[in-house]
Formats: structure tokens, sequence, C-alpha cells
């Protein structure tokens, strides 16, 4: 008995863990994404960017 609740708890952390990792993956893609046009995107323009101006617009965006 003291097995099988180990083992169920064990499966349900992983589950927990794959269910954060993709999460966590999904939304650092997207941010690299979103960073990546906003870069592009100036390179047209010629204009300098400083960092605080690209974080601003990261989370506009997300927002």
């Amino acid at each position: 008995m003291k097995r099988k609740a180990v083992a169920l708890r064990h499966d349900i952390t992983s589950q927990i863990y794959g269910f954060v990792y993709v999460h966590l993956t999904r939304l650092f893609t997207g941010v690299r994404v979103l960073l990546l046009k906003f870069l592009r995107q100036n390179e047209l323009c010629h204009s300098s960017i400083t960092v605080k101006q690209m974080i601003t617009a990261v989370y506009a965006d997300l927002m």
C-alpha cells in the first residue's frame, strides 16, 4: 500500500514538472520571438534602442 502511494505521488510530481516545463518553454520561446521581431523592426528604422525600451515593448506585447 505504501509503495503504491509513493508511486502515485511520484507520478503526480512528474506530471506537474512536465506541465511547468512545457509552459516555461512556451513562454521563453514567445519572449525570444517577440524580442527578435522587435529588434528586426528597429533595425529597419535604424534607431538605437536601450534595454529598458526593449523590455517595455516585450511587456506591452505580452499584456
